[in-house]
């Protein structure tokens, strides 16, 4: 019985959960219609997502934060083929029905070159909304972090969004700072198991260090198979299950 009106809080807050919530997003999974249309049978990228309780604030209401997300992560230069057919299918769709959000991705966008370390690209650059992405990626973050050990926590995240590209030359500490980032989330993150029941699309490792006030969670997301973002969680005790809770 306590597991159950545990499973009945959501994994944000103390309220009741009527729904569950999708980590990450369900609309990143490509559907197998769209799959099919560009003639790729038998193929499910939507079994055995991962989902937590959820209330009706930080579920739905987080809706347009969900779908700028995939835009985001969908456009992105470092995604693989799975990110290419979200691409051709999912968001073209979802322009033709309401193109207002990508004109506004776009419409500051210019022309920009970048590298991969092994191949140059020519591509366009668009400014990024990095509100919309950390609160996007804090919810993820918290909601993995529930899923893995049936707690909420509620002390601080701070994402580092690798696939973000700094091209303006103002932007070159910021770039070197990210670059450093980059690599300590690689070095934490090395070698451990993968989460993910569709990992062309999401994996996540997850790693933790010290106690108390002191303890880290370090978290490693990959979609699309190119697309990393790295997020800690810092400087709280996160709240334990009770039987009374």
């Amino acid at each position: 019985m306590a597991e159950r009106r545990i499973r009945e809080r959501c994994y944000m807050c103390e309220s009741e959960s009527n729904s569950d919530e999708h980590v990450p997003p369900r609309g990143i999974f490509p559907d197998v219609n769209a799959l099919m249309s560009l003639g790729i049978q038998g193929v499910d990228l939507r079994v055995n997502l991962l989902t937590v309780p959820s209330c009706a604030v930080h579920n739905m209401a987080t809706s347009r934060d969900d779908e700028y997300f995939m835009y985001i992560l969908a456009m992105n230069h470092a995604t693989n083929g799975t990110g290419e057919i979200q691409l051709l299918t999912r968001i073209r769709s979802a322009y033709e029905r309401r193109p207002a959000l990508m004109q506004s991705i776009l419409s500051n966008s210019q022309p920009a070159i970048i590298s991969d370390g092994t191949e140059v690209f020519n591509t366009r650059a668009v400014q990024v909304d990095t509100g919309r992405l950390t609160r996007e990626l804090d919810k993820i973050a918290r909601a993995i972090y529930f899923s893995n050990t049936g707690n909420r926590w509620f002390g601080n995240t701070f994402p580092i969004i690798e696939f973000m590209e700094f091209i303006e030359p103002q932007q070159e500490e910021a770039r070197r700072s990210y670059a450093r980032y980059r690599g300590l989330a690689q070095l934490g993150t090395s070698g451990l198991q993968r989460h993910g029941s569709n990992p062309d699309v999401f994996w996540y490792s997850v790693v933790e260090r010290g106690e108390g006030e002191d303890r880290i969670v370090l978290l490693r997301l990959c979609f699309y198979g190119g697309a990393y973002v790295s997020i800690v969680l810092f400087n709280s005790l996160p709240q334990q299950r009770t039987g009374n809770d």
